[in-house]
Parts: structure tokens; C-alpha cells; sequence
């Protein structure tokens, strides 16, 4: 198994599971990951506060807002643009991080075809060519990708959470409930 309990030992504030990479956000501030085939294990020395692990990479952003991303780069997925971020989001071949100024994503990898949306958001989901995110509204907006209808986001608001898969996205309202397309 690409993930082995005696390897990630100690306290983690994050962690991700992709499909050749598994990684943690330590209590101090570095990244441990294990990545590849046979494994390999790797610490990611730095101050970082937030962590997420796509389909073979990983990002990380820096106590200064800075983002560092890592591994596959096949797409350009591990090489982020400058600037300063809140939060980092990763899916497979791609990821998006919230500015620190006024939440609004800008995405890197197999997303830079489709500019995202100049709206703030609360959380975003990346999946294969597609994004969804939250806005502050609770309204869900998507794009990217949309050959199976997985960018067509419901009109409602009230959702609490969002999700993509590589060619579908769910999210859950207030209610409890989920909705897929």
C-alpha cells in the first residue's frame, strides 16, 4: 500500500490521498508526503498552514500566503502562479487557490482554458477539467469541463458543502440533503 501507518506518525493539522500520493501538513509546519511506485517518502521542509493533495501532485501554502506545489506537473498542475492565498484546493491534473484579498480563485493545470468566475467564494472543489465552488451566498457556481453535465450547478442556495468527482459533482443543503449532476 502507497500509505503505511508506521510512516505518518506524530500530529498532522491536514492531510491528502491522491491516487499515487498521500501527504501531511505536521504540526510544525512541514509536509510529509509518499508518493509514488515503489514509494518514496519525502519531507517538504517550510512553514505551511494549508495542504491539498490532488491526483499525483500536492500544494501547500506558506505562512507568507505563498503557494508551493510539488510532484506531476504533466499539465502544469505543480506550477502555481505568485501571489498571496488563503486556501488551496487540488484535483486531478489541476488546482485553485482563494486570493487573500478578496477570495477569488485563480486556478493552474488543466483549468487554464476556462477562467474562473470574478466572484469571492468560501470553498472550492477541483475535479478532472472542472471546479465548483461555495460562495459566501451558499450558492453553488461551476466551471470547466461540462461533457457529462458535471459543471451544471443547481440554481438553489442554502448549500453547505460541494464536492467534484472527474465527471460528476455533488453538494449538500442545509436540509442534510445531496444533490448530484
Amino acid at each position: 500500500a502507497n500509505c503505511q501507518s508506521d510512516v505518518f506518525t506524530g500530529l498532522y493539522t491536514a492531510f491528502g490521498v491522491g491516487h499515487t500520493i498521500t501527504c501531511g501538513l505536521k504540526m510544525d509546519g512541514n509536509v510529509l508526503c509518499r508518493q509514488g511506485s515503489p514509494s518514496e517518502t519525502n519531507l517538504v521542509n517550510g512553514a505551511f498552514v494549508d495542504l491539498s493533495v490532488g491526483y499525483e501532485h500536492a500544494c501547500a501554502i506558506k505562512t507568507n500566503g505563498e503557494l508551493q506545489c510539488w510532484g506531476n506537473n504533466t499539465l502544469g498542475e505543480s506550477s502555481p502562479p505568485p501571489g498571496i492565498f488563503s486556501r488551496v484546493f487540488s484535483g486531478n491534473g489541476a488546482s485553485c487557490a482563494l486570493r487573500a484579498l478578496d477570495q477569488q480563485p485563480l486556478c493552474w493545470g488543466n483549468l487554464v482554458a476556462t477562467p474562473p468566475p470574478a466572484a469571492a467564494f468560501t470553498s472550492l472543489s477541483v475535479g478532472n477539467g472542472h471546479v465548483c465552488g461555495l460562495k459566501p451566498t451558499d450558492e453553488i457556481t461551476c466551471w470547466g469541463t461540462n461533457e457529462f453535465g458535471q459543471a451544471n450547478a443547481p440554481d438553489e442556495l442554502n448549500y453547505q458543502a460541494v464536492t467534484c468527482g472527474d465527471e460528476h459533482s455533488c453538494a449538500i443543503n442545509a436540509s442534510g440533503e445531496i444533490t448530484c449532476w
